[in-house]
């Protein structure tokens, strides 16, 4: 007999990890809970289907799988990557599985929308257990395969698997002591610029009810040039710019020319700061009918409150050569 803490969800029944502190404050943690079926094969480009029901008490010990492949190494944030298919999970960190009513806390990772973990030791959500406060880290598809224009392929698969987690925190959070009538979200980086699009974003507005974002990187990708980086990925890769031929890319090939075609130019912040990210959420005319700034002003999230922040060193490990660049060009 264990005495694990298990809880009953909408998909069946999981069981989790006591955690006891230095001081004796016990909490519980129950990682790597799927929200979403794998996004491989057939889903590979598709919008998030929902995680069939399991059976018994699966076990939500141990972090999922991840969507980064290998830590790109461009932040100061220890964020490990996992192999594997089912990437698209939640980490759920509770003071009592079985109390009722608390707050909930939902983190949204950043990475520039191309890499980023839900696993990292940074986003334990154990200071917040101790508050009384319920937290949440979701996973998300990353560059390509989560916010690249693809012919045949729903845009902003990305923003929907977002959609698709918070959607689980409504139906499930209760399950883990969670009030879903209490929801902040809250993000850094690429997470912060998350925050700020679903903020603006009229179809999530039922999914919380408060938002923090930290050093927001917006997406508001425009649609031309979404296109253009899947297209120069593609033709670099000797494919078709439309869902069948990225598929054919192999993971790997197409991870490093992602990353090519993402990579920062410490010479080119300035254009960077005035065009944008090339790669994130897109005015796609659907889900993201206008640049957030256009819908927050129109009074989408207006009756949400938000906080707003910056942190000391959001481009450190970018421009950490821009120095010794700007000297050899002097």
């Amino acid at each position: 007999m264990h005495d694990d803490p298990e809880t009953t969800l909408s998909a069946g029944r999981v069981r989790g990890r006591w955690r006891v502190d230095a001081d004796g404050t016990r909490s519980a943690a129950f990682l790597g809970i799927p929200f979403a079926e794998p996004p491989v094969g057939d889903l590979r480009f598709a919008a998030p289907v929902r995680a069939t029901a399991g059976h018994g008490a699966p076990d939500a010990g141990v972090f999922g799988k991840t969507a980064q492949r290998g830590d790109p190494g461009i932040t100061l944030i220890p964020e490990p990557s996992i192999p594997g298919s089912s990437t698209l999970n939640v980490n759920v960190f509770t003071p009592d599985p079985g109390a009722a009513g608390l707050p909930v806390l939902v983190w949204i990772h950043g990475g520039g929308f191309f890499s980023g973990s839900p696993a990292s030791p940074w986003y334990d959500g154990r200071r917040f257990t101790r508050d009384g406060v319920v937290t949440v880290t979701i996973s998300y598809r990353l560059g390509v395969d989560g916010f690249g224009a693809i012919a045949g392929a729903p845009s902003n698969r990305g923003v929907r698997d977002w959609l698709a987690a918070l959607e689980w925190v409504q139906e499930n959070v209760a399950a883990f002591g969670g009030d879903p009538a209490r929801v902040t979200i809250a993000g850094q980086s690429a997470g912060g610029g998350a925050v700020l699009t679903l903020l603006g974003m009229p179809a999530a507005q039922h999914l919380f009810h408060r938002a923090w974002s930290m050093s927001a990187a917006p997406g508001d990708v425009a649609p031309e040039r979404a296109r253009a980086l899947t297209a120069g990925i593609a033709r670099a890769a000797g494919v078709t710019a439309d869902r069948d031929g990225l598929a054919s890319i192999d993971e790997e090939r197409l991870l490093a020319l992602q990353k090519q075609a993402t990579a920062i130019d410490p010479r080119a912040v300035g254009a960077l700061l005035s065009e944008g990210l090339s790669l994130g959420p897109e005015i796609d005319g659907d889900l993201l009918a206008r640049p957030t700034g256009e819908a927050l002003a129109a009074g989408v999230g207006a009756d949400k409150p938000l906080v707003l922040g910056t942190t000391d060193d959001e481009f450190t490990m970018a421009l950490a050569g821009a120095a010794r660049t700007a000297a050899r060009r002097s």
